[in-house]
């Protein structure tokens, strides 16, 4: 689980540099030493390996400008990458200057675990959703590759609220899931039971709670009694209810198939319904 990014110490407000003119004499005379023992150990041709060094030094300092200038951005907002599985989260909002706007077309609903929530400023009721297991939804916005936090400030740069932006964000993965960016596959485990597995995208798990998802794996598996598993982002499995000991079969093949994933979410079982997720809790 990703840790917030501390803030770098500040330096005191007060300081300043200090200095002194016999501190400027020896550092001249260190320097003209260092000139003649150079020119003595080159021959006589020391300029060319000035310049070398004035050119090494230079690609150094780039490094360390370009260096500094991305630990800002890296600890200056909630940024996920969404093509490897490293991540950087952090509670604060990143500069409204430094902020890509919103595109409506570009923001999607995001299945995450608790400590997700925990990294976020205080929320109005409606714009993170519970969905049970410690499990919720939140928003992001996709940066092509990177993704981030979508904050309640932003909804109203754009005119929506909480509930219109997540009806907004299910419309947008709801058109993601009908290409071919999420594969999906039918197996067969324990007895023989069917199961629908979707993956290869980091909106997979997201998948979820899709209005449409229940009639196509209802038609598919022959069954409206579903069960829905979401170990990782990246995963999204579908199989009946069936009984307590097929259940039990189904959460030991998740486990041994999906364990060792990154950014996982929860190995409990949801029942998928026509009106959504419900958190399934055995007797």
């Amino acid at each position: 689980m990703d840790r917030p990014a501390s803030l770098p110490p500040q330096p005191p407000g007060n300081s300043k540099a200090r200095g002194s003119w016999l501190t400027i004499v020896l550092t001249g005379l260190v320097a003209i030493a260092f000139a003649i023992v150079l020119t003595f150990l080159t021959l006589g041709f020391v300029w060319p390996f000035v310049v070398g060094a004035a050119i090494f030094g230079f690609i150094g300092l780039q490094y360390v400008v370009w260096g500094w200038w991305f630990e800002r951005i890296y600890r200056s907002g909630v940024i996920e990458s969404t093509e490897s599985n490293q991540s950087v989260t952090a509670a604060g909002r990143l500069p409204a200057a430094a902020r890509p706007a919103i595109e409506l077309g570009k923001i999607y609903p995001y299945i995450v675990p608790s400590g997700y929530i925990d990294k976020l400023p205080a929320t109005t009721d409606g714009f993170v959703l519970p969905l049970g297991h410690d499990v919720f939804a939140m928003l992001v916005h996709d940066l092509d590759g990177l993704c981030r936090n979508v904050f309640e400030g932003e909804l109203a740069e754009v005119r929506l609220d909480a509930a219109q932006a997540h009806r907004r964000a299910l419309a947008n993965l709801e058109q993601l899931a009908e290409g071919n960016a999420i594969q999906k596959a039918l197996y067969r485990g324990p007895e023989g039971m069917p199961f629908i597995l979707w993956s290869g995208h980091w909106l997979a798990a997201s998948c979820a709670r899709l209005p449409s998802l229940h009639a196509i794996a209802s038609e598919i598996l022959q069954t409206t009694a579903l069960c829905v598993s979401i170990p990782h982002r990246e995963s999204l499995l579908i199989f009946p209810q069936g009984t307590r000991q097929q259940r039990d079969q189904m959460r030991e093949i998740i486990r041994r198939n999906e364990g060792d994933a990154n950014k996982p979410i929860t190995w409990e079982l949801f029942k998928l319904t026509p009106t959504g997720l419900a958190p399934l809790v055995e007797a």
